[in-house]
């Protein structure tokens, strides 16, 4: 918002005047020819200190928008008429334009002061106030304009803009209402009840604004700008990406309509039209990784982990202190089968940030998934030291102790785990596992009933419970179990072999062997070993 230029009143002529040189300047001035005004005054009067030469040089270089020039013809004018009312306020003008607010308000101030009917006068210190960030002097600038002239438009606009800087939103939109209702077409007034709507997230007001506005001017920023946030607000993706579409064709330099346009294409599936939005925003905001991080997201969606790995690798470029980055490219390194260098990443975690007991989790599942239970146990070991009670630091330090033959460490940690979380399935599971291969029937018998308990009536649980209730002497429970296992799984082969088992030892002879026969037919190498028992 800028104060009005007015005329400025005349100065008196003084005796050296060169007269000729200023009728030429006139005579140009209402040909409309500023510029040679100008010439035809200094060609002929340069040198003149007259208090009219200067008032006109600086009139017309303010007209040609010389700002700084006019400025300096107006300090001089003003040295020699320092009550000169008209001067002040036009040197306000040209100090405003080459932003110099401070100095600007002081001669709109004097201006003022020296002549209460200015009414442009306190309109121009309360715009060069607004722009310092000082929204409650400026009201109180554009309170003192509209006591001299009520219902002037820039005056209103401007009480508007310092209400709505100073969070009185419901009164400063009812005056862009009032204003909208005197002048529908006032561009200003929706523009800022745009703005207004996007800071108050009324999406609603945000689209009546905007559309308005881009009626009365279809390539107005601001309204583009507000019906692409009405529309992300509503997750109209489509309508975003045209909107955002006709931004970046009328300001193509534009990095947050690009990159804004790649989300609406990303929301929209269109891996495609996302990808080209994101290159062209990385393209003119090298220095973001944002947009190769977004691309990184759009890849991993689908699936092309080779790309995302591509666009991670951009975005930790420009960004290398970004330790979620290193996560991210390490679960893509997994994906693509890339364990050994996924590990590599995790280290380096662990190592630049020792509290992150996160990276000390991964880095030993990985460990422990190629086969190295020692130092996975050590990786979770330094888990649960800085955090305790990790139930799946726990569990998985179990596993690599039992799987590095630490078997009574594997079953301290797992009931140790189990005493504390009683419904922790994979726990009790480490703790059935351990069992069996300790050969402790009654522990491994306890812990598969549990499993059942809690829910878990695999077939492999059902016919590990009946083996164990066989060998404790349940042939009936072993028989239920076995059936059960078998009625879940049909071609599960042992589970009837055992069925026959128990069968046989319940003296059901005939079903004993139309099961065994049916356990055969499945899976013939069963057979092995029935002329020969083992010695």
């Amino acid at each position: 918002m800028e104060a009005t230029m007015i005329p400025h009143s005349p100065v008196a002529p003084s005796p050296d005047l060169p007269v000729q040189g200023l009728a030429k300047a006139v005579s140009a001035h209402l040909r409309g020819d500023a510029a040679g005004a100008l010439a035809a005054l200094e060609s002929s009067g340069a040198a003149s200190t007259s208090p009219e030469v200067r008032a006109a040089r600086a009139y017309l270089r303010l007209e040609l928008k010389q700002y700084a020039e006019a400025a300096a013809d107006y300090e001089a004018l003003l040295e020699a008429r320092p009550s000169y009312a008209e001067g002040h306020y036009q040197r306000g003008v040209c100090l405003s334009h080459i932003g110099k607010f401070e100095e600007a308000r002081v001669h709109f101030a004097k201006s003022a002061e020296l002549d209460p009917s200015h009414a442009d006068a306190p309109l121009g210190a309360g715009v060069c106030l607004l722009n310092l960030k000082r929204p409650d002097e400026a009201l109180d600038a554009f309170r003192k304009c509209l006591e001299r002239s009520p219902g002037l438009e820039a005056a209103l606009l401007g009480k508007a803009v310092a209400l709505q800087l100073s969070w009185e939103m419901d009164e400063a939109l009812d005056i862009y209402r009032a204003i909208l209702e005197k002048n529908p077409r006032c561009e200003e007034a929706l523009v800022n009840s745009v703005v207004l709507g996007m800071q108050r997230k009324d999406y609603a007001l945000v689209q009546t604004s905007a559309q308005q506005l881009l009626e009365l001017n279809p390539s107005s920023q601001a309204a583009l700008e507000g019906l692409s946030a009405a529309a992300f607000a509503r997750e109209a993706y489509a309508d975003a990406a045209r909107y955002y579409t006709r931004l970046t064709g009328l300001f193509g330099s534009h990095y947050d309509y690009w990159f804004n346009l790649g989300v609406a294409w990303q929301r929209l599936g269109d891996a495609s039209e996302a990808g080209a939005a994101y290159s062209k925003a990385a393209a003119l905001r090298p220095d973001l990784a944002a947009p190769h991080i977004n691309l990184a997201v759009l890849y991993s969606s689908r699936a092309n982990h080779a790309m995302a790995r591509q666009a991670l690798g951009s975005a930790l470029t420009i960004a290398p202190e970004r330790d979620d980055l290193r996560y991210h490219l390490a679960a893509i390194e997994e994906q693509l089968g890339h364990k050994d260098e996924a590990e590599t990443i995790y280290a380096d975690l662990a190592a630049r940030t020792p509290g992150d007991e996160n990276a000390q989790f991964r880095l030993g599942y990985l460990k422990l998934e190629r086969g190295d239970a020692k130092a996975a146990a050590t990786c979770f070991q330094a888990c649960l030291g800085k955090r305790p009670q990790w139930s799946d630091a726990e569990i998985n330090l179990g596993l690599a102790y039992w799987k590095s033959n630490q078997a009574e460490q594997a079953r301290a940690v797992l009931e140790n785990l189990v005493a504390r979380e009683p419904q922790s399935i994979d726990a009790v599971r480490g703790l059935a596992v351990n069992s069996l291969a300790q050969d402790d029937a009654v522990q491994a018998l306890k812990w598969h009933q549990r499993l059942q308990e809690l829910g878990d009536r695999s077939p492999e649980v059902l016919h590990n419970t009946g083996l164990l209730l066989f060998r404790t002497g349940d042939i009936d429970g072993a028989v239920r179990n076995y059936r059960d296992a078998v009625a879940a799984k049909p071609d599960f082969a042992e589970a009837l072999l055992n069925l026959g088992h128990a069968l046989e030892a319940c003296g059901m002879q005939q079903e004993a062997r139309e099961t065994w026969a049916r356990a055969l037919d499945l899976k013939p190498a069963l057979a092995q070993g029935y002329f020969l028992p083992a010695a």
